[in-house]
């Protein structure tokens, strides 16, 4: 019900607070009405970077690493200011064991704990029309992983209606300016959201171990890791 709703709300903020001794400064903000995850978010984001230069975005169905702060930090300063970097990731999608702990490019994008600078989220745009008139057939194939994965599927299903998501038109904006995106080998971030204990479930289980040690190795040329 709904008085039951109110109370998970409430318990989401008496846990956040118990985090105001952890850093320099600690704000709650709080809106007034549900305006939905992906305005939530986009907002969200639009009015943290008009105050900073960076950010990091983390949901509440996370579960990070030990150094995954270390990893995003040591990137966002590292590559701050190379024009091709737009996004940095802490999830991977393959855990692969027999790679060192390494960080690598490729122009694959994902939310599950990432962080951005202003200057790249200016060019974000929720835009369906944009994407379907000036994507071309071999736009499609590349965005889509070469034909692996219809990913742009979702920006034709936000024009009719199905979906209303945000973070493929984050993928498709950096696309459209030829960004890259760093990556782990391993996952300092994952997510537990799909348990069907919250409100928005997921229809893909992950299972990836969360990595607890650090990431070591950081590439200093801003190429797409193709192996």
């Amino acid at each position: 019900g709904i008085d039951d709703k109110l109370a998970s709300i409430k318990k989401v903020f008496e846990v956040a607070q118990e985090f105001d001794t952890c850093f320099k400064s600690f704000q709650i903000i709080c809106r007034p009405s549900n305006i939905g995850c992906a305005r939530n978010i986009i907002n969200g984001i639009n009015e943290i970077l008009e105050r900073y230069e960076s950010i990091i975005v983390l949901e509440d169905d996370l579960e990070l690493g030990k150094y995954f702060l270390d990893y995003i930090n040591f990137s966002i300063e590292k590559y701050q200011k190379h024009p091709l970097v737009f996004h940095i990731s802490g999830f991977n999608e393959f855990n692969d064991n027999l790679k060192p702990a390494n960080a690598y490019f490729s122009r694959g994008m994902n939310m599950w704990g990432w962080a951005t600078w202003r200057d790249k989220w200016k060019h974000f745009q929720k835009n369906t029309d944009l994407y379907i008139d000036s994507f071309s057939k071999s736009d499609i194939k590349k965005f889509n992983f070469d034909g692996s994965w219809d990913v742009f599927s979702q920006i034709k299903e936000n024009k009719s209606g199905v979906l209303n998501t945000w973070a493929v038109f984050w993928a498709a904006s950096i696309f459209k300016q030829g960004g890259l995106c760093l990556n782990p080998s391993y996952p300092l971030s994952v997510n537990k959201g799909n348990d069907g204990s919250g409100e928005r479930g997921g229809i893909v289980s992950h299972h990836q171990d969360l990595f607890q040690g650090s990431i070591l190795i950081f590439p200093d040329n801003v190429i797409e890791d193709l192996h």
